[in-house]
């Protein structure tokens, strides 16, 4: 069964099993297509979601919620990431 007219990677299905989400092959996008599973199998038309560029594989469909995460590098190569351990305890100390 056809569901893109232009093509599509990283297809996922919705929790309820009545949208398929996929990547369009332009690397920018999430389309959504609302299909009707029975005796015959409906597609609905294609909605474009989010366009992102460089969007990649970083993304997924949560099944219970329907809400669609996305990951993407923050920064270049000169990006810092500032990790704090234990920032409860010292906060706990200075705040009894």
């Amino acid at each position: 069964m056809k569901i893109s007219s232009g093509g599509g990677q990283r297809a996922r299905w919705s929790g309820d099993g009545r949208t398929v989400y996929y990547h369009n092959v332009d690397g920018n996008s999430i389309r959504a297509v609302h299909v009707t599973v029975g005796a015959a199998v409906t597609v609905g038309a294609t909605e474009t979601l989010m366009n992102m560029p460089r969007l990649g594989g970083g993304w997924d469909v949560d099944w219970k919620t329907g809400k669609i995460y996305v990951t993407q590098a923050v920064g270049g190569d000169q990006a810092r990431i500032v990790v704090v351990q234990n920032w409860l305890d010292e906060f706990r100390r200075k705040n009894p």
